[in-house]
């Protein structure tokens, strides 16, 4: 395992015309947007050299204008969007809410959502980027999902499908509150879900075939977010310590990490995709 503070982008090894797909639950927007700017500040040296889209397949809240350079959302002048040749993170939307809203409509509707575009129309606007970063499934901000049957929503052209996951609902009692689609998710247990999530049950989910990388394209990146401190970071590496080889095989790249504290271990990896 090794310690790499601010390099998570070079934990992922990106490269150029790559399309991660982002899914899970507890981070996904968080990652997208850290990574968008991560790759923005690392290659262009604070000034934008690359051509970024951040996108969703699903929904996303509409993000906040540092968070982005340019903006388009529906198909009004979407060629100019996508053919321009300046640099720098590029959102892509469908509409916010209900709305047909302009791109200038915008200012006041931070609590609004974003609607991405389908998957099929999405296919043909990625070509125009040098980086593509898409959240692919929906979690409403819990800490656990089960999937139904249309979740997640991946492009084919996914080059590499992040899963985020987190620890902390371990010794805690499961509910609606918590978990998102709480009878998909117990459908995916090996062992029942009586009165408290178990290390047990997480895993379940990671390697179940309907669960975290269901229909996951491309290099698969398990991320376990939100250990942000020691006792977090521990806890991790000894609920990794419990997968077999084989089982940790089914990924090129595990990480523990903290969006919020910018920290990442690398437990897992083959930095030479």
């Amino acid at each position: 395992m090794k310690e790499c503070p601010d390099m998570l982008e070079t934990l992922i090894k990106f490269q150029k015309n790559d399309i991660i797909s982002i899914v899970g639950s507890g981070g996904k927007t968080s990652l997208m947007f850290h990574l968008a700017r991560l790759f923005s500040e690392r290659l262009g040296h604070h000034t934008p050299s690359h051509k970024i889209l951040i996108t969703t397949t699903t929904k996303i809240m509409l993000p906040k204008k540092q968070d982005y350079e340019f903006i388009q959302i529906g198909t009004d002048n979407i060629e100019s969007f996508l053919s321009s040749t300046q640099k720098g993170r590029f959102v892509l939307g469908k509409r916010v809410d209900k709305t047909n809203l302009s791109s200038s409509e915008i200012s006041c509707l931070y609590e609004s959502k974003l609607i991405g575009f389908e998957p099929e129309k999405l296919s043909n606007y990625i070509k125009y980027f040098d980086l593509c970063l898409i959240e692919s499934d929906g979690s409403k901000g819990k800490n656990l999902k089960g999937w139904n049957e249309t979740e997640p929503v991946i492009v084919p052209e996914t080059t590499k499908t992040i899963g985020v996951i987190n620890l902390k609902l371990i010794g805690q009692y499961p509910d609606e509150q918590n978990i998102f689609r709480l009878e998909h998710f117990k459908r995916l247990l090996s062992s029942p879900l009586e009165s408290v999530v178990t290390a047990s049950h997480i895993k379940d989910v990671i390697l179940h075939e309907k669960g975290l990388f269901k229909n996951a394209v491309g290099y698969k990146i398990l991320f376990i977010n939100q250990a942000d401190d020691k006792i977090q970071a521990d806890l991790a590496r000894s609920f990794l310590e419990g997968f077999t080889e084989t089982q940790l095989n089914a990924f090129q790249t595990i990480i523990i990490g903290s969006i919020k504290q910018d920290r990442f271990i690398l437990y897992k990896g083959l930095l030479k995709y």
